[in-house]
């Protein structure tokens, strides 16, 4: 993945973007457009897919391949993490903070009971990693859905934000790998 693939007509608006929420779908065998037909048909969300990013697993979409959503390419809001004004992580958040001011980036694959692939890690990390660089969102930043709101187990108790964020710190370090490989392996 290059930094081409997430670039935007008209560019990327920096000072919108402050956080990361990472998601599972919670389904092993969604696709992001089944995702957009479900959240534009039956959760009638005008702008339909929630996310920003979808990461595949190989089950019906490729495993590691990145689909780029019309939010991020339009620069929109998310509809994936609202949350009501309060405290968040220690800081606070006025209403909807998480949507208007977040990058939503969801794996396919439900991570209760299986484990993000490889590839989607790597996709993820690598994507969070040009987010922090041209959408100025500092790696530690980045949270699981269920950090953020405490009323879901999304991203699932298989995807270990602490890990990932080491991992995206290291990466961001090192942009050779070497760095980033040793953070995984630990």
């Amino acid at each position: 993945m290059t930094a081409a693939d997430i670039q935007v007509p008209g560019g990327i608006k920096k000072s919108k973007w402050k956080v990361i929420v990472v998601h599972h779908s919670a389904a092993p065998n969604a696709t992001p457009q089944g995702m957009h037909r479900y959240h534009r048909d039956i959760r009638k969300w005008a702008n339909g897919l929630g996310y920003h990013f979808v990461i595949g697993n190989g089950v019906k979409y490729p495993d590691g391949k990145l689909y780029v959503g019309p939010r991020w390419r339009s620069q929109l809001t998310g509809a994936h993490c609202a949350a009501r004004a309060g405290r968040y992580l220690g800081v606070r958040r006025p209403s909807n903070y998480f949507n208007e001011h977040g990058i939503g980036i969801c794996l396919i694959g439900n991570f209760e009971t299986a484990q993000p692939t490889p590839k989607q890690m790597e996709t993820l990390r690598d994507l969070i990693c040009v987010l922090s660089r041209h959408a100025s969102v500092d790696a530690s930043q980045v949270f699981g859905h269920g950090e953020v709101t405490h009323r879901t187990a999304c991203p699932g108790r298989n995807l270990n934000m602490p890990g990932l964020r080491r991992i995206v710190l290291a990466a961001i370090q090192n942009p050779s790998g070497g760095a980033a490989k040793q953070a995984a392996a630990k």
